[in-house]
């Protein structure tokens, strides 16, 4: 298997079908298409999108730590037939290859973006999970104490026993786009995306009790 830092890349429709894991993915197929289309000054092509921009786009929300994972999460994306590449060119890589969105993520005229899409409920439903299940308490490292705060992992791990995503790499990606498109939480020195790690975060308490995805947002 195809590995980028914390989560493995999937590599067919079988290897996702077999560990039943498609909410993360496809809530990152969801925000990289709300954001990429607000990139250009006019639409292109089947409101395409170049692989490069996609790249640094998913570093810049915090789907991605860097942009080798950045890459790595578009070559799955694109093997699982979320996106395509429409000039039939070599693999998805931080290049000005041309993309389009398919399937469920394809553009539509009639597309509003107040609709609820799926993979926007999902994000919905994940982060109300987090902030009613998720239990905050003092961490201390280096001498210092941490108050209200969980570990990464813990935000996996939960994921994972709801129902979510049946593997944790998957349940990686779609804590990280509750982070993004909810503004939950955040790592304590926003030093840190969201990682399977004992890194500490903290609920973002301006936002908790009222942060939606299923609306527009870049």
């Amino acid at each position: 298997m195809l590995l980028c830092h914390n989560f493995k890349c999937y590599q067919t429709k079988e290897d996702l079908k077999q560990q039943n894991s498609t909410a993360g993915l496809s809530a990152v197929a969801g925000i990289l298409k709300r954001r990429v289309q607000h990139i250009y000054n006019f639409p292109l092509d089947c409101h395409g999108f170049y692989a490069m921009d996609a790249v640094s786009t998913l570093v810049r929300a915090g789907l991605a730590i860097n942009e080798e994972e950045a890459v790595a999460l578009g070559q799955s994306l694109e093997r699982l037939g979320f996106i395509k590449n429409m000039k039939g060119e070599e693999t998805f890589a931080d290049t000005r290859q041309f993309y389009s969105f398919l399937g469920a993520h394809s553009y539509r005229e009639d597309e509003d973006y107040d609709s609820h899409d799926t993979w926007a409920a999902e994000v919905d439903e994940a982060n109300d999970v987090l902030w009613s299940n998720l239990e905050t308490k003092d961490h201390k490292y280096h001498g210092r104490t941490y108050h209200d705060t969980f570990l990464g992992s813990e935000v996996i791990s939960l994921l994972t026993v709801s129902g979510f995503s049946s593997s944790r790499d998957d349940a990686l990606l779609l804590g990280r786009a509750v982070a993004h498109a909810c503004s939950l939480f955040r790592h304590v020195t926003n030093d840190h995306i969201l990682e399977d790690k004992e890194l500490f975060y903290v609920f973002n308490q301006q936002t908790r009790h009222k942060a939606k995805c299923s609306g527009h947002f870049s």
